[in-house]
């Protein structure tokens, strides 16, 4: 895949992203509620209403992790604390990654800025047509997820 090619997907990756992103708010609330809790084992997230009810359900996969001080993405695949069920899915893209010669889909990468974060978890969106992409803040890091099956609860 030459530049051109490669900037196209990108745009074409976030923009994906940016849309279903604004049907899962649509549809499910999300990015509404007043917690989540993620579940890396069993590779789920929940999100919780103002009365502590489970109002939505996710599949997940973590895309990867961006550490805004250190500007550095760490692929879900690349991170030891990311069990294989939360990850296992990411094989796909570092695949292509490796089939059309992407070194940013194939290795962990610095320096690394947040929109080129928001790109490469939209990348994987598309290559695994998830959902929805759901960053989750952290007091160091921010989470990249891919919202697999979206579930509402009820």
């Amino acid at each position: 895949m030459n530049a051109d090619e490669y900037e196209t997907w990108v745009e074409t990756a976030r923009e994906q992203t940016r849309q279903r992103m604004a049907e899962a708010q649509t549809r499910y609330g999300l990015g509404t509620f007043k917690r989540y809790q993620i579940d890396l084992p069993t590779a789920t997230i929940r999100f919780y209403d103002e009365s502590d009810a489970e109002r939505v359900c996710a599949d997940i996969q973590v895309a990867g992790s961006w550490a805004p001080e250190a500007e550095s993405w760490l692929w879900g695949w690349d991170n030891e604390s990311v069990p294989a069920s939360a990850s296992a899915q990411l094989a796909a893209v570092r695949d292509r990654g490796i089939r059309e010669d992407i070194e940013q889909l194939r290795e962990s990468f610095a320096p690394c800025d947040e929109a080129e974060a928001w790109s490469m978890a939209s990348l994987a969106a598309n290559v695994l047509d998830a959902q929805c992409v759901y960053r989750a803040p952290g007091a160091k890091n921010k989470l990249f997820l891919l919202l697999m099956a979206i579930h509402p609860r009820q």
